[in-house]
Order: C-alpha cells, then sequence, then structure tokens
C-alpha cells in the first residue's frame, strides 16, 4: 500500500502531564488501525530524557523495529523541505549533547552541518 514514505501523526503537542502522555499509545493504535500498517521504523528525538523518545524506543522495541535519532531541529528544518517540497540546500537556525544559544546549520536533505552557533548556554545540570 505505502512504498518509502513517512506518515505522520496529528499534533500531539505537550507531553508534560500524564494525561497527555496516553495520547502517543492511542494515536498510533489508531493509525495503525486505520491505515492497516504496521510501522517498520521508529524516529525519535535526539534528547534522552524527551518523553517521546522514550515512547519511541519502548514501541520500536516491542515490535522489533530499527529506530533512527534526528537531532531536534534538523527535524524541524527536514519537516519543512518535505511539507514545501525543497530540494536545495537551505540555512537553518545542534548535535553534540550540550546546550546551545542557538545554531546554524547548512542543510541538504537528510544531511547537515552546524556551521555557526552562540555560546553555550551555562544551565543547571550541564557542564559548559
Amino acid at each position: 500500500m505505502f512504498s518509502a514514505i513517512a506518515i505522520l501523526s496529528a499534533i500531539i503537542g505537550d507531553l508534560s502531564s500524564a494525561q497527555a502522555r496516553k495520547k502517543p499509545d492511542v494515536v498510533v493504535a489508531q493509525m495503525c488501525r486505520r491505515l492497516k500498517i504496521e510501522p517498520e521504523i521508529t524516529v525519535h528525538d535526539l534528547h534522552p530524557d524527551f518523553y517521546s523518545t522514550t515512547f519511541a524506543r519502548s514501541f520500536a522495541a516491542q515490535r522489533c523495529v530499527p529506530v533512527i535519532v534526528v537531532q531536534h531541529h534538523h527535524a524541524h528544518i527536514v519537516a519543512v523541505y518535505a511539507e514545501h517540497r525543497i530540494t536545495e540546500p537551505v540555512l537553518g537556525l545542534g548535535a553534540d549533547m550540550t546546550p546551545w544559544g542557538g545554531e546554524l546549520l547548512c542543510v541538504d536533505g537528510a544531511d547537515f552541518r552546524r556551521i555557526g552557533h552562540l555560546a553555550p548556554l551555562a544551565l543547571p545540570g550541564y557542564w559548559v
């Protein structure tokens, strides 16, 4: 039925509350049932502390499907690429697991290169 495409859910929103964390299970189950599909791969954010990352890893482990990890801001840019069918490189506003004050990425589809950033932010719990 589908070949080499990504199927995205509706926006689920903030997952900071216990109530909101029930949504991904429901949304994914509904999508699979309605589209008569079983996901073959799972993609999640690079940040290890996001609930969406925990959910995606658990989902993939239960189904024995591979996982792709995507840097957060790169994911935003690539989503715009797909939505607007952009094929040429673009600049977007990191990937070394440290909090950044801002970032400048040169994006070419699935590839990106960090070409600039503001000074790292000093945040509680992080070494800068």
